[in-house]
């Protein structure tokens, strides 16, 4: 009876605990964002899923206002089980520095730091026990991927002609460099000289920069025949420019997968996005739940998540999955390893599979009814 008891008292501390769990995220961007809109939408309906506690914080997205957020957090005296957060370059270390003093366990987004940096601060768990992952997307993977979209989509429309690449980048961090490395890296022979890519113009990420650059790049490219962008909103501000200019016929594909650019892919005035990746914060929550239960899957492999790709043939399906924020209809748990058996990765395109299946055995239930 005693043992019974011991075991009943277990099983409700754990899942006492599992309700109880308290995580911060610090979004480095306003309110504004199209993107993190995105990702926070699928945030509440993955932590209401887990039954973690989700607070969300809005910093600017600079360094200072980003590290004044989370020494804000770290002076509660309630501070939270776990911090997740995108660093920035020039103060990672320091930031790293003050959450281990205060031993809280923290998982960052998007490597954001190279060279010294990376040296120093080692992998997770290697110099900063609190530093327990790291949510990472393959960005050379995801560039090379948006730009073979824009070249099969160049060849099927115009099969004898030669094309002609201008590319729109971010700024010089980690992410922008990556992305556009297939831009830079890019071997004409392979294609036999039927490529071209003229150059990469820096954006800062900001697609006002992109509309007051458009004129000068269009005068000094007239013949582009496809744009390369490292994200929608810099793809939205070059169409709008390029529409403006010559009205011409255009590919124009970029990252992020915001729901203005799905909706161009849809209509056929731009031809790709890649993205998926607004649902790293909720796999560093389904993550979380397998640390508290014992499996440590922040340091196995694979430790980078791919991209997806939307183009005119899949519009329908992640269009209508986007909009109608299936998320709220999915149970996360089925993606947490140490609960089940078959062990289903956080991808956006097994959050469709998953909402499709449940879709099609609530309808066979239904119909066995009767």
């Amino acid at each position: 009876m005693r043992l019974i008891v011991l075991l009943s008292l277990s099983i409700f501390t754990l899942t006492l605990r599992a309700e109880s769990i308290n995580v911060t995220f610090v979004v480095a961007d306003t309110h504004k964002s199209y993107f993190y809109n995105l990702v926070n939408d699928v945030n509440q309906a993955a932590s209401k899923s887990l039954g973690i506690n989700l607070e969300i914080i809005h910093s600017d997205s600079d360094r200072f206002s980003h590290i004044s957020a989370i020494r804000k957090i770290i002076s509660r005296d309630k501070k939270p089980d776990y911090l997740i957060f995108r660093g920035f370059l020039g103060n990672i270390a320091k930031m790293f520095d003050m959450l281990e003093q205060h031993k809280i366990k923290f998982i960052t987004l998007e490597q954001n730091f190279t060279g010294k940096d990376y040296k120093f601060l080692g992998k997770p768990q290697q110099n900063y026990k609190y530093w327990l992952g790291q949510i990472n997307y393959d960005d050379k993977a995801g560039g090379e991927l948006l730009l073979h979209a824009s070249i099969d989509a160049h060849f099927v429309l115009y099969p004898e002609k030669n094309m002609s690449i201008t590319g729109i980048g971010g700024n010089t961090n980690d992410q922008a460099i990556n992305r556009q490395s297939s831009l830079d890296n890019f071997n004409v022979e392979k294609y036999n000289n039927k490529i071209r890519v003229n150059q990469v113009f820096l954006s800062n990420w900001r697609a006002t920069q992109v509309e007051k650059l458009f004129g000068n790049i269009y005068k000094r490219y007239p013949h582009t025949t496809a744009y390369w962008c490292a994200g929608d909103q810099l793809a939205l501000a070059v169409l709008k420019k390029h529409q403006e200019t010559v009205n011409t016929p255009i590919l124009i594909g970029g990252f992020d997968w915001i729901p203005r650019m799905l909706r161009k892919i849809k209509t056929g005035e731009l031809t790709a996005s890649v993205g998926g990746h607004f649902v790293m914060v909720a796999d560093a929550l389904v993550k979380i739940i397998d640390y508290e239960n014992g499996l440590n899957r922040f340091i196995l492999p694979p430790f980078t998540k791919q991209f997806e790709l939307i183009t005119k043939e899949n519009i329908d399906l992640y269009l209508h999955s986007i909009e109608s924020s299936i998320w709220h209809e999915i149970d996360f748990n089925d993606f947490v390893y140490s609960k089940n058996d078959e062990h289903i990765e956080l991808t956006v395109n097994n959050i469709i599979n998953l909402h499709q299946k449940n879709h099609t055995n609530d309808v066979s239930s239904t119909n066995n009814q009767f």
